[in-house]
């Protein structure tokens, strides 16, 4: 992996209304957890103030895959009152980490989000990982680099050496905060480190050990859409549940539009076992890996359309994934596991 294109956004942070400054990342990182947007808070309307129309297109296309999550709602609306402020002034890209964008020291007409590594130029895939990653921290998401889970074997001197120079610039005091030191455990995002994460920045080998590396993050990880629907949950979504193979079947409703719901599978023998669906809603079924890898998928398969999914599976836990087939679709359903 080069590190010649290597670009990394900071955390964009305000200073302290008063006070001496703190001395530590762990002192100054306590109340993150206060960042996150409370419930009666969470239409956020968004505004441009600079930029192409087609860049602006896409960010707020691209800007709606948390929101399929999550019980948070972003209108891109251009109120002259809106909460999150989108520039694309070049230099850097970076963005305020959530409600501190209503510090009243942000002036109005000022940015809360700069994309300034976007033209209409740039890839989709570049487009939207960068967008998914400041509004990551829009809404109250950390840098996954600095979770104190992570253990990250770094090889200082040689990320010392990177920073020092161009575009960043950086002192080795500034690399500590940004890249090396943690934060406190009581505001890291997730309680294990996810390399997959949106939030977790390109690693190459250079800056560790040799072997630990992380390449481009483009796509919301199975952790990212799992812990934006624990810290924002939705209305209608049922409790985490647990499916057990031949026993009962799991009566359920599809209350809002788009809603998923979401099942543990724990096999314990291998075999081939079947997964389907009763009823007249027109669901679909999808079995994925721990990791959030797709094994299969049915839509209507099965008796009277329904979803069915016969697979044969090695023992572990697996992931089972209930949705409509249309966007706009809700109703209820049985879903149930036998062992063939």
């Amino acid at each position: 992996m080069t590190t010649d294109i290597l670009k990394v956004c900071v955390d964009r942070r305000l200073p302290p209304i008063a006070g001496p400054a703190p001395q530590t990342r762990e002192a100054r990182l306590a109340a993150d957890r206060n960042k996150l947007w409370p419930p009666h808070q969470r239409t956020l309307h968004v505004r441009f103030l600079d930029g192409d129309d087609r860049l602006h297109e896409k960010v707020a296309t691209f800007a709606q895959e948390w929101c399929k999550y999550a019980n948070v709602t972003l209108v891109f609306d251009d109120a002259p009152d809106a909460v999150l402020r989108v520039s694309f002034t070049p230099g850097g890209s970076w963005s305020f980490i959530g409600t501190d964008a209503l510090d009243p020291r942000i002036g109005p007409n000022d940015p809360t989000i700069n994309l300034g590594w976007l033209t209409p130029a740039t890839p989709n895939d570049e487009v939207s990982q960068l967008v998914l990653h400041e509004f990551g921290h829009a809404l109250g998401l950390i840098h996954e680099h600095q979770n104190p889970a992570g253990r990250i074997p770094w090889n200082r001197e040689a990320v010392y050496a990177f920073y020092a120079g161009p575009p960043n610039f950086w002192s080795r005091e500034e690399v500590d905060v940004n890249i090396f030191q943690v934060y406190d455990s009581t505001v890291t995002n997730y309680s294990q480190f996810d390399p997959q994460s949106i939030m977790l920045y390109p690693i190459p080998p250079q800056f560790t050990d040799g072997v630990f590396q992380v390449g481009w993050n483009k796509v919301l990880s199975p952790m990212d859409r799992q812990f934006i629907g624990v810290i924002y949950p939705l209305d209608h979504a049922p409790p985490p549940g647990q499916l057990v193979v031949d026993g009962p079947p799991v009566d359920a409703t599809l209350v809002t539009p788009g809603e998923i719901h979401r099942y543990t599978l724990v096999i314990d023998q291998a075999g081939r076992y079947l997964l389907e669906t009763e009823g007249s809603t027109d669901v679909t079924l999808e079995l994925l890996d721990l990791e959030g890898q797709r094994l299969a998928h049915d839509d209507d398969s099965g008796w009277l359309l329904n979803a069915r999914l016969e697979q044969p599976l090695s023992p572990g836990t697996y992931q089972v994934h209930v949705r409509h087939f249309s966007e706009t679709g809700t109703g209820p359903y049985r879903l149930r596991v036998r062992r063939l």
